[in-house]
């Protein structure tokens, strides 16, 4: 995967929502992503201001703030995920509370310091970082910018404080590269392939891989009504898991119902601004217990959606 930071990216891949565990076995970097919080004065966050701090989340998968820490312990932002192990859904820790909040070599949506983008809220306001950082095996601590609500920021240099030479961490070696917070950038850039998933539910179907894909028309299905998503709840008992219907606010929203029979996929927002889903061939490696027909529910912003697999979404849910 890229190192580059910085470059159009007409279509960015969102983190997959079923991620196979990795163990040391299959480890293949140990780097870390920190990221230093500060306030609208630039002044480093405080514990007290982390606590009115919100990550909104992390490489496309919107996260929750979870406090049921142990005694002591900083509360922590976790996702909900398939569990091939369990076959159902189980929430994930990503990050704890903390400053800097840090992203280290096992974390499920930032593998290896892999962080591509942060939505973070503060006092009402959001502001959107793009790292574009992929997976590495170093240790970057990055400085924020002063935090501005509503604007969007690049980074666009890994550069080290002073020039220092960026440690190559292992076992055995240990240190920091200190990136300044002038290496951060304003820019307009839009969303674009940058959708932010919220997982609801998944589950195994009784179907074989090609009903499976049939019944999708291509793999993915929107659901754009609150009639059309408590039939389609209903449809699939095993997805539901007798659990309530997931509120979806159908004015801002849409419902992704994706059929994955077999292997790792990801959603990919292409211009303009078609839908697709895509197979993932650097998590093939990942994947060893094949399933006939998995079937994820996702709530996803529709403003920044056209179509899905070509095929428009009706005028009144376009934007």
């Amino acid at each position: 995967m890229s190192r580059r930071v910085g470059g159009l990216l007409g279509g960015l891949a969102i983190a997959a929502l079923i991620i196979p565990a990795r163990g040391l076995s299959a480890q293949r970097c140990i780097g870390t992503t920190a990221y230093v919080v500060r306030d609208e004065v630039g002044a480093v966050m405080s514990a007290e201001q982390m606590t009115r701090l919100t990550v909104r989340s992390v490489n496309g998968i919107a996260l929750q703030l979870r406090t049921d820490s142990v005694e002591g312990q900083p509360r922590y932002y976790a996702f909900d995920k398939f569990d091939y192990g369990i076959r159902a859904m189980r929430s994930e820790r990503v990050v704890a509370s903390d400053n800097p909040l840090t992203f280290g070599a096992l974390n499920p949506l930032a593998f290896c310091g892999g962080v591509e983008d942060l939505t973070l809220a503060y006092a009402g306001r959001t502001m959107r970082l793009l790292f574009d950082l992929g997976e590495h095996n170093t240790y970057y601590e990055i400085e924020s910018p002063p935090f501005q609500g509503g604007t969007t920021f690049r980074l666009r240099s890994l550069r080290c404080r002073h020039g220092a030479r960026p440690p190559r961490i292992d076992n055995r070696t240990t240190g920091k590269c200190l990136v300044p917070a002038d290496s951060w950038e304003r820019t307009e850039e839009e969303r674009a392939g940058r959708l932010v998933v919220r997982p609801l539910a998944g589950g195994v179907v009784d179907s074989t891989a090609e009903s499976c894909r049939s019944s999708a028309g291509g793999l993915l299905e929107a659901i754009t009504t609150q009639r059309d998503w408590e039939t389609t709840w209903k449809a699939y008992p095993s997805v539901a898991g007798g659990n309530p219907l997931p509120k979806v606010d159908f004015a801002t929203q849409l419902v992704l119902v994706v059929y994955r029979p077999i292997g790792p996929r990801s959603v990919r927002v292409g211009q303009p601004g078609d839908l697709t889903w895509v197979r993932r061939p650097d998590q093939d490696q990942y994947f060893y217990d094949p399933i006939p027909c998995l079937v994820l529910y996702e709530a996803v912003d529709r403003n920044d959606v056209r179509s899905i697999n070509g095929r428009p979404l009706p005028a009144a849910l376009r934007r």
